[in-house]
């Protein structure tokens, strides 16, 4: 047990679901696949908490309810832009049980709470097709100048979002919860091997980042997905200063901006959506 963990416990308080999440992949052992799936697909969690407007407050009991569960998965089956593949459904729901499992081992979810509620998660709907011939296309596009009239920063943005989510099969959930300390000193990922033309990709944004981090006042928000340039919110017309952190549903709203922008040159790559991606993380090596 972790000394957050009996900390939590000693006090009769059950953790936050941020807590507990981060009590539970501190503690986790395994196969470095299973490990890295658990981890993408609980931060994917958390960021579809944050996307509903839960409170800060939120409990692990409440992180684990079963109709909460059971929306996270729904809403990645059915994402209109990025539907996640059985595979991914399959590894959100093993990483829900995971997490349920350790909190009542530990006895985190209260005291009225013994047995396994069923965590009856939405079925996985029939895999969707993917091109990946037009991935891999578009990564090669990806890798070259920015289109007019693409800003380069932000083109550059989308090559490394393109590339990381072609290596890992991640989806933009897990890779808006990506913080530049998440990068090993080669420009990598821990337990991730990139070709050269990926890690170029994912080293040109860092440079581009690092220029714009240095303009900002106060300090770095850490997050590896930043603002190139101010935008105005067309609904509310509030201006989103540059250098902020990119949530999972902006990063999924550039890449079909820069899709789109690619297609007017290009038009091989028009019909490329995220889980095309992602099918090429899940190719055999």
């Amino acid at each position: 047990m972790t000394d957050q963990t009996a900390a939590s416990r000693a006090r009769g308080q059950m953790p936050s679901a941020q807590g507990l999440v981060e009590v539970y992949l501190g503690q986790l052992e395994g196969a470095e696949s299973t490990v890295r799936q658990r981890r993408w697909a609980l931060r994917d969690l958390l960021a579809f908490v944050a996307e509903q407007g839960e409170p800060a407050h939120l409990t692990g009991r409440m992180l684990l309810d079963p109709e909460l569960l059971t929306a996270w998965v729904t809403r990645a089956a059915n994402d209109p832009d990025a539907p996640a593949s059985q595979a991914g459904l399959r590894a959100r729901a093993g990483a829900a049980r995971a997490l349920d499992g350790f909190a009542r081992a530990q006895n985190l979810l209260g005291p009225d709470v013994h047995a396994p509620a069923p965590l009856t998660l939405a079925a996985p709907p029939g895999p969707a097709k993917t091109d990946r011939s037009a991935a891999r296309h578009l990564l090669t596009v990806a890798a070259g100048a920015a289109p007019w009239p693409v800003h380069p920063g932000v083109w550059a943005r989308f090559a490394a979002h393109a590339h990381l989510a072609a290596v890992t099969g991640s989806g933009e959930g897990a890779l808006a919860a990506l913080t530049v300390h998440d990068l090993t000193a080669t420009g990598s990922l821990p337990g991730v091997e990139l070709d050269d033309r990926a890690r170029l990709t994912v080293a040109r944004w860092v440079g581009v980042r690092t220029a714009l981090v240095a303009d900002l006042q106060g300090s770095d928000p850490g997050a590896l997905w930043l603002r190139v340039h101010p935008s105005t919110n067309p609904r509310t017309g509030k201006i989103a200063p540059a250098g902020l952190a990119i949530t999972a549903r902006g990063l999924r709203m550039a890449f079909t901006h820069m899709v789109a922008a690619a297609a007017a040159v290009d038009d091989r790559v028009a019909t490329v959506r995220p889980r095309d991606l992602r099918a090429l993380g899940r190719e055999p090596v």
